[in-house]
């Protein structure tokens, strides 16, 4: 009896550490789609939203992907900024070049461990010639003008490349032609309104409860045979 129980705590916990691993930084789970374990969105645990992964729009002009994907549309300004503030830090405020750079986030020819939560939780846009895996988005700021927002990360000699473009980068490039003509290495941020979302920590104390009192609920056949005996 000790033993099936024992086996039961353990199931639990072993569900609960598998839990874990989808639990990102600033609350953002990866969860699926369309299918069962395609991992094409991200559920955002402090605002309700759904990301779309930016896989699925690589090869579709903004204008396109905003219409392409029922119950989605295009991420605001603000909600872009929430997302890059809450996962990467507070920018700083220069607007010009690379916000947030490989120089303050990054060692030379490592990858940082932010730029591949991203690009694990986002997928993959496209690539570059220096072999960089680009997780890079459009979406529209607060001048109204189509810009860029995400990360590129290679390794070896090409990582010294690697760069994580903030909300607010900019360098004098005009993205506005991906309205209507087609990027082949950026997608558009999407997202889906008003999910709810069971928090981690409500699933977390749950299992817990649950473990203890599996492991501490009266033992029915001792209780009988010990009553036998008086």
């Amino acid at each position: 009896m000790i033993l099936k129980k024992s086996n039961t705590a353990l199931v639990t916990l072993i569900l609960l550490i598998a839990y874990f691993p989808s639990i990102a930084k600033a609350g953002l789970i990866q969860s699926d789609y369309l299918t069962t374990g395609d991992n094409l969105t991200v559920r955002d645990q402090s605002t309700g939203l759904v990301w779309l992964d930016l896989s699925l729009t690589r090869f579709m002009s903004y204008s396109q992907a905003s219409k392409s994907f029922v119950g989605y549309r295009a991420a605001t300004n603000t909600e872009v900024e929430t997302l890059f503030i809450n996962f990467f830090g507070v920018n700083d405020s220069n607007k010009t070049g690379r916000v947030y750079s490989c120089i303050k986030y990054c060692s030379p020819y490592k990858s940082n461990e932010l730029m591949l939560q991203f690009q694990e939780l986002f997928g993959n846009s496209g690539f570059t010639k220096n072999d960089l895996t680009k997780s890079i988005g459009l979406y529209i700021d607060e001048d109204s003008k189509l810009t860029i927002a995400g990360v590129e990360n290679g390794s070896g000699i090409n990582a010294r490349y690697n760069a994580i473009y903030g909300h607010e980068w900019y360098n004098g490039s005009n993205y506005g032609g991906y309205i209507n003509s087609i990027p082949s290495q950026y997608g558009s941020y999407l997202v889906k309104d008003n999910i709810n979302i069971p928090e981690p920590t409500s699933f977390i104390l749950f299992a817990l409860s649950l473990i203890s009192l599996i492991l501490h609920r009266p033992n029915k056949l001792t209780f009988k045979l010990n009553t036998q005996t008086m």
